[in-house]
């Protein structure tokens, strides 16, 4: 396929990532795509070790053409990091990618594709493969709707969109707003202020992205810590009308038992929900 639009794939790294990791990350973006970025921007979330530098030197030697660094001098969590990372992007389109995952081959051209086949398209996301050691042996898979119509209904529930799969249109994300201050939620509460906006989202029905889990994943979902940000999440929701009060309290109710469930009960209802 040949590329039409020039886009920016935007890179998070921080300091307990693991180099290894990144690398297959990035060559799973750039070397190994259908359809290559114009731009592979890395964020690097305050200092870093001597390997991840290793590892963004060595892409900066390499493609000094393609890949931009942006360096912040501290660590300032995910959401504040990634909306400076979308202003600092060089192109409309944009796609985000975790520093741990993988991208299969083709998932650009697809993505590409389905912007090009239709130009209102704001946010195009789609399911995903999990794996834990090697991403040929996948453990399972999230799907989320296709249509705007389901992934709003879907969000009442659960996050709609894949957040390492998608790619966007710079300037609308920017101008609902960006990644606003809310730990473990900036995409989700980000994706229900593009609902309410009227944004038009499609998620294409491919597994595009391999997503790394296994048990340290579940350890981040669980927890006090991480139920009473989710209870500011729901309760965001629920300020800005997008989730009624019973289904405030529904929500509320059912997430905060799978959260401190025992490990064993959490990681059975992830595999059913993938929440």
């Amino acid at each position: 396929m040949t590329k039409k639009f020039d886009f920016s794939v935007l890179v998070p790294v921080y300091h307990k990532d693991d180099p290894i990791f990144f690398e297959q990350a990035l060559t799973s973006i750039y070397c190994d795509q259908t359809v290559k970025p114009s731009e592979v921007l890395i964020l690097v979330d305050g200092p870093v070790g001597k390997k991840i530098e290793g590892v963004i030197n060595d892409w900066k030697t390499r493609y000094p053409e393609i890949v931009n660094i942006v360096q912040l001098r501290e660590n300032i969590g995910l959401g504040g990091a990634l909306s400076i990372g979308l202003e600092s992007c060089s192109y409309e389109l944009v796609a985000r990618m975790d520093s741990d995952d993988i991208a299969r081959y083709d998932r650009f051209e697809k993505q590409l594709a389905r912007f090009e086949s239709d130009p209102n398209l704001i946010i195009c996301g789609s399911n995903v493969s999990e794996f834990i050691l090697n991403h040929q042996e996948v453990t399972g898979e999230r799907k989320v709707p296709m249509g705007i119509k389901g992934i709003a209904k879907f969000a009442i529930y659960r996050n709609p969109i894949n957040h390492p799969t998608v790619m966007f249109k710079r300037l609308n994300i920017i101008d609902e707003g960006g990644y606003r201050p809310m730990p473990y939620f900036e995409d989700y509460y980000l994706w229900v202020r593009c609902i309410m906006a009227g944004f038009s989202i499609h998620n294409i029905q491919e597994n595009l992205v391999f997503m790394r889990g296994g048990e340290s994943q579940l350890a981040r979902r669980s927890g006090l810590d991480y139920v009473l940000y989710e209870w500011k999440f729901l309760r965001e929701l629920k300020a800005c009308g997008f989730l009624s009060f019973s289904k405030f309290v529904l929500v509320l109710f059912s997430r905060t038992v799978a959260r401190v469930a025992p490990a064993f009960i959490l990681k059975k209802i992830y595999s059913r929900l993938r929440v």
